[in-house]
């Protein structure tokens, strides 16, 4: 077997044990009399209601929606699938995040809802605050007191009367003499502020961050207003496992503020636009709410479990490489930092075992995963894996007098293929003269 045809197979048995029939049926709840409602968001979003339903009792009752990336959903009976932008927020997914709001809003204490969440989830539930105003609807079923909703035809404003406070789609009244209150940021608003930020290196927790406190959904948003029990289930992507930062944690407490979210834009120098910046000034004066905080009332009727992540996919690829005779080497699942200085030294470590057998003797393979990222030069693409596999941290691996077995061969795929707007994805790709 070449050192191609084992990497590639490696791959595909790591893909395949964190396949959604793989990970999910232990973890479904039992049905409720009431209804059983899914929801999910991300790209595995699809794939995950399709299980469900294939589990689920026929005589039980089953309804939901799924958002999933365009191009990656699948048949589907009881449980609608949606489509749309990722990694960039679009119009198919604010129509479709509105719709997934409102159908959690709807489950009473006597239904229960099952999220399923996956990466790719913060694009894909990006709802703006301008979104629920546009429409002339609320998140909550009241209007708070000292507001009145105004019409769609009025741009996404508000006005409120002697009372200030902040309606429920988190926009600020006007002041005691009737003044429209500022217009909330808008899904171009949200494209730009999201494209600077993945432009920019941040890490996902970051960038996340920033998403939650722009959102009608995120940070907790949909545990606020579902009356229902939920049952969270959860793929992740991210290094740490953190419920909060995987697909910005719509059920799980968001220990981040609007400051926070402010200092992210200062620190990685991101160029938001005015309304971003407004809005989040807005929150730090205490103008626009908070996301709801660890301890909030709301959690005490969500249950969350991770049942895939980073270090599952190691594990499938282990077995795999096992079988094949070859020892797998795994460094964990939380590798951070610039792609080509990670790969540095990686390229550095495999230097030391291929010239001196230490600290492992080869034929081996080395697996790890995590989050690196990205920081784009001028015109330059975010693709961290090809980044990672670039020539130049490898190009001193290619010694003449090292053409035996065991080869230096690299493969380098991303649990986040899409992270950032580049040109098509490249799952594999071996070092020049890696044999």
């Amino acid at each position: 077997m070449s050192p191609r045809e084992l990497l590639i197979g490696a791959f595909h048995a790591a893909v395949d044990a964190v396949r959604a029939e793989a990970l999910l049926p232990p973890h479904l709840p039992a049905p409720v009399r009431g209804r059983n409602i899914v929801v999910a968001a991300g790209k595995a979003a699809a794939d995950m209601a399709a299980c469900v339903e294939t589990h689920w009792p026929l005589a039980a009752s089953l309804e939901g929606l799924a958002i999933t990336r365009h191009g990656h959903g699948v048949p589907t009976v009881r449980i609608e699938v949606m489509e749309a932008g990722h990694p960039l927020p679009d119009a198919a997914g604010v129509t479709a995040a509105e719709r997934l709001l409102k159908l959690v809003a709807s489950a009473g204490p006597e239904d229960q809802v099952i999220a399923l969440l996956s990466g790719g989830g913060s694009s894909l539930l990006s709802l703006p605050c301008s979104a629920g105003v546009l429409a002339g609807s609320f998140v909550k079923s009241e209007e708070p007191a000292g507001y009145r909703r105004v019409g769609a035809s009025s741009s996404r404003r508000y006005k409120g009367s002697a009372a200030t406070g902040t309606c429920s789609a988190g926009i600020p009244a006007g002041n005691a003499g009737g003044t429209p209150a500022y217009n909330a940021p808008t899904l171009a608003d949200l494209r730009a502020t999201t494209a600077a930020l993945l432009a920019s290196g941040a890490p996902i927790a970051d960038i996340n961050c920033v998403r939650k406190h722009l959102s009608r959904t995120l940070g907790g948003r949909l545990a606020q207003v579902c009356k229902a029990p939920v049952t969270a289930l959860l793929l992740s992507d991210v290094a740490g496992d953190d419920p909060a930062v995987i697909a910005s944690g719509p059920f799980s407490p968001d220990p981040t503020t609007h400051a926070d979210a402010l200092a992210v834009l200062r620190r990685w120098k991101v160029d938001a636009p005015d309304a971003v910046r407004r809005h989040l000034q807005h929150g730090i004066a205490g103008e626009i709410g908070e996301t709801p905080k660890p301890g909030d009332p709301c959690f005490s009727r969500v249950k969350t479990r991770v049942i895939g992540n980073g270090h599952t996919l190691l594990e499938g690829a282990a077995i795999h490489l096992a079988e094949a005779g070859i020892r797998p080497i795994i460094l964990g699942d939380t590798c951070a930092g610039e792609a080509r200085e990670v790969a540095q030294v990686f390229a550095a470590l495999a230097r030391e075992i291929r010239h001196h057998n230490s600290p492992w003797v080869p034929p081996l393979v080395l697996l790890s995963g995590g989050e690196t990222s990205v920081t784009v030069q001028g015109r330059g693409a975010a693709a961290a894996t090809r980044n990672f596999c670039s020539p130049w941290p490898w190009r001193w691996m290619a010694c003449p007098a090292l053409t035996h077995w065991p080869p230096t061969a690299t493969a380098s795929t991303a649990r986040k293929t899409t992270r950032a707007p580049c040109s098509p994805r490249t799952p594999w790709r071996a070092p020049p003269n890696s044999a």
